[in-house]
Order: structure tokens, then C-alpha cells, then sequence
């Protein structure tokens, strides 16, 4: 049993040994995006002749 308990303490110190230093990747910050959303044109009307009514 002692031994056992040896082997496996001399297994974990080597196996934290073996272990190198790792380079952390970090992801960069999303940044918005450089153009933006302007409206053109509309869809139908709110109030108006029944042929341009939207949903009508």
C-alpha cells in the first residue's frame, strides 16, 4: 500500500513536470461595424387610397 502511494504521488509530480507553459488566446473585443442602416423607401401608407394601403 505504501508503495502504491508513492508510485502514484512520483506519477502526479511527473506528469505536472511534463507540462509546458501554455500561450493564453484570448478572442478580441467585437467592435460595431463602420456602416449604419438609413432609410430609403416605405411599403404601402398608413392612411390613404385603398390601392396603397399596406395589409389591405
Amino acid at each position: 500500500m505504501k508503495r502504491l502511494t508513492i508510485e502514484l504521488i512520483v506519477t502526479a509530480i511527473l506528469m505536472l513536470s511534463c507540462g509546458g507553459e501554455t500561450e493564453q488566446i484570448t478572442t478580441p473585443e467585437p467592435q460595431m461595424p463602420d456602416s449604419e442602416l438609413i432609410f430609403t423607401d416605405s411599403m404601402g401608407v398608413e392612411i390613404g387610397d385603398s390601392l396603397y394601403m399596406f395589409a389591405r
